[in-house]
């Protein structure tokens, strides 16, 4: 499995969208549910720790894309869900990084 400079890009994105959307929720009264809060963050997390893995080159490091995957797909759901372009950005990034790594994952099969 050959890990790009594309893949690490989009990951890293997904990142930086999720981390700035947490802090655009911390200064605006957007009304948005613990636990959507809550996946947001995950996903910047996992996100962050993908990269961590792949610049380490990690065993494992398959399931760790999947999860990567998984908690992108969700964390785009929860922002299509809402209006607003900081949302919009959230749910595109974590969906370009889906993506991405989905084809990787699928290429190695």
């Amino acid at each position: 499995m050959t890990v790009t400079s594309s893949h690490l890009q989009a990951c890293m994105n997904a990142y930086l969208q999720c981390d700035q959307l947490l802090t655009d929720l911390t200064q605006e009264p957007i009304l948005v549910s613990d636990t959507n809060t809550s996946v947001i963050d995950e996903c910047a997390r996992v996100c962050l720790g993908t990269l961590t893995a792949i610049r380490n080159s990690w065993p494992g490091l398959e399931d760790v894309l999947l999860l990567c995957v998984g908690v992108c797909e969700e964390c785009a759901e929860i922002c299509e869900a809402h209006p607003g372009q900081n949302f919009k950005a959230c749910a595109a990034a974590c969906r370009q990084c889906s993506t991405a790594f989905s084809q990787l994952i699928m290429s190695k099969a």
